[in-house]
């Protein structure tokens, strides 16, 4: 089954080096690293960065391959600030499932968001305690167990 690790901006997929061989050592083989255009991958003729377009991005590729297993889509919240009154919204066209990562030291995620984000999705939450923006390289064992757990 295909995993897919999609970063935010303005990391890279060299973010996801320290949480990869974690889910490796615990049997995951198929693991796909996206990166957004702009943020590791170039930039396609008539993008214009915005929602929309990084959606679109993001429904094509996963298209042109294998289609992962929806449950195994890890949600994390990486947007700074509050949400925008209806952002987003129109983004999800069904029910989603995934699991949202919520680390409770985030300096650039407000931790009501990800509870928020979690309860308007019908999403459970991996709460990492302490842990800041950073998890998938400050404690990349205990988010891989806590995937592992929620795959079951």
């Amino acid at each position: 089954m295909t995993t897919v690790l999609v970063h935010g901006n303005p990391e890279t997929s060299v973010i996801w080096r320290d949480f990869v061989p974690e889910l490796e050592q615990r049997g995951v083989r198929d693991v796909v690293l996206l990166s957004p255009p702009g943020f590791g991958s170039p930039i396609p003729d008539g993008f214009g960065g915005t929602m929309t377009n990084y959606r679109d991005w993001l429904v094509g590729k996963l298209q042109s391959m294998r289609r992962p297993d929806p449950s195994r889509l890890p949600v994390a919240p990486r947007r700074a600030g509050p949400p925008d009154p209806g952002a987003g919204e129109d983004l999800v066209a069904e029910q989603p499932s995934g699991l949202i990562f919520d680390a409770t030291a985030d300096a650039f995620v407000d931790p009501a968001l990800s509870r928020e984000m979690a309860h308007r999705l019908g999403l459970p939450t991996l709460t990492l305690a302490g842990h800041g923006h950073w998890w998938m390289i400050d404690q990349p064992a205990k988010a891989a167990d806590g995937l592992l757990s929620f795959w079951g």
